[in-house]
């Protein structure tokens, strides 16, 4: 009898320590749940890519401009074929997530019974000879500033020209009606910020700075040429402006556009010449959302 007491006592004594330890246990395990075994990280970003994110906005980076191997790398994939076109760009990057999400995406359609009369100053445009580089990137014809200098000022803020693009046919619209050929001038202020000049072409008289810039082009690599990209403008320069983004990947919004509102012209040979070296390049028309044109 008193043996099995004792060892009641010591089964009773083993279920207290027992009791006791569940508790302390249950303790540590939290504690090493919380101390970031099973912490939620951000996925890792893959190498040439940045963050998706949308938090933090940078000022446009201007198409042609230098870009580091990384970068260069990742913007690679993009172009205007049925796997890599705009319908695509927002899934090849994580760069390119503007082209995607965004609400202020140009280019856009410009109705002129909707646009907005106001007292908007005239550009000063302080246009001289430059020398451009010539490069086909991505199925875009680019102009990229080498030297000279070349600017608009836009109530008393500068920006300088850094490159030009054309695209076939044109990005803008006009009321529908889509033009063969459209030049965007891309300038860029000390602070990074992007304005467009963008220029429709209609069928007419040859322009002899197109003939140069299409020689340059045609040649094996490029051939750098001087040119006065004052000698694209139309005749006057009246424009419509609204707020923007880029209309090749990245996407980026927050861009200046000036699109003349009167069309300048080139041949026909110059427009199927255009087309022959880029193919069609125009990003669809995106939609206006709350924004307002204004002349």
């Amino acid at each position: 009898m008193a043996l099995g007491a004792s060892r009641m006592k010591r089964w009773m004594w083993g279920i207290v320590c027992l009791a006791a330890a569940l508790p302390l246990q249950a303790q540590e395990t939290a504690a090493d749940v919380s101390g970031g075994e099973h912490k939620t990280e951000a996925p890792a970003t893959p190498e040439g890519e940045k963050s998706s994110s949308p938090v933090a906005t940078k000022p446009a980076a201007v198409p042609g401009a230098a870009q580091s191997k990384r970068s260069a790398r990742s913007s690679a994939a993009w172009g205007y074929g049925p796997n890599n076109g705009p319908s695509q760009w927002a899934k090849l990057s994580r760069e390119y997530f503007w082209c995607g999400i965004g609400k202020n995406q140009s280019p856009i359609d410009i109705r002129r019974e909707d646009v907005l009369t106001t007292d908007l100053r005239a550009i000063d445009f302080a246009y001289g000879p430059v020398t451009v580089r010539p490069r086909r990137d991505n199925g875009v014809l680019t102009l990229q500033v080498v030297s000279g200098k070349a600017s608009i000022t836009d109530e008393q803020h500068r920006f300088v020209l850094t490159s030009i693009q054309f695209h076939s046919p044109s990005e803008h619209t006009d009321g529908g009606n889509r033009y063969p050929l459209e030049a965007q001038l891309l300038h860029q202020d000390k602070e990074g910020n992007v304005a467009v000049v963008a220029i429709w072409f209609r069928r007419g008289e040859a322009n002899p700075v197109l003939d140069e810039i299409l020689s340059a082009a045609q040649k094996k690599g490029g051939a750098s040429v001087s040119l006065d990209p004052g000698k694209l403008l139309p005749p006057t320069t009246d424009f419509y402006r609204y707020n923007g983004s880029l209309t090749t990947p990245p996407c980026t919004e927050g861009v200046r556009w000036y699109v003349m509102s009167e069309t300048a012209e080139a041949s026909e040979e110059q427009l199927r010449a255009f087309l022959s070296l880029t193919g069609r390049n125009n990003r669809p028309v995106q939609p206006l959302n709350a924004r307002r044109v204004f002349e």
